[in-house]
């Protein structure tokens, strides 16, 4: 399936540790057309700073603007050119700031412990 691209694609089986991986990889692609809930696996790539290329379904629960903290469409052809963008060290590395600082902003550790005692507590008593 993969092998009229050569090496520039690859199918992996199981990842024990996806560190050094998302470290080499120009992106994440995720093409899901189907789904419920938040995917750990797109915050994983935000925390990492890596940029993506979803559909509405793969980064559902998660208030991204396409264009700047990844790209979205809703069709697979709409992928092909912000993959080949994301290719662009500038592009790729503007849009890994923006995934990481959005990661940041929304979804570290401080942040959704502050929102859960904001929840729990009321603002006021959260700390």
């Amino acid at each position: 399936m993969g092998s009229s691209f050569g090496s520039s694609v690859q199918f992996l089986d199981y990842v024990p540790d996806l560190d050094d991986l998302m470290a080499r990889s120009a992106a994440m692609i995720v093409p899901l057309i189907f789904g419920t809930g938040l995917k750990i696996k797109v915050l994983e790539a935000f925390f990492a700073g890596m940029p993506i290329v979803s559909t509405p379904c793969g980064v559902e629960g998660v208030s991204v603007s396409s264009g700047v903290e990844c790209f979205v469409s809703k069709e697979i052809e709409g992928f092909v050119e912000p993959m080949k963008r994301l290719l662009d060290p500038n592009v790729n590395r503007e849009m890994s700031s923006n995934s990481s600082r959005f990661y940041d902003a929304h979804f570290a550790p401080s942040v959704v412990e502050q929102q859960y005692r904001d929840l729990l507590f009321g603002a006021s008593r959260g700390t």
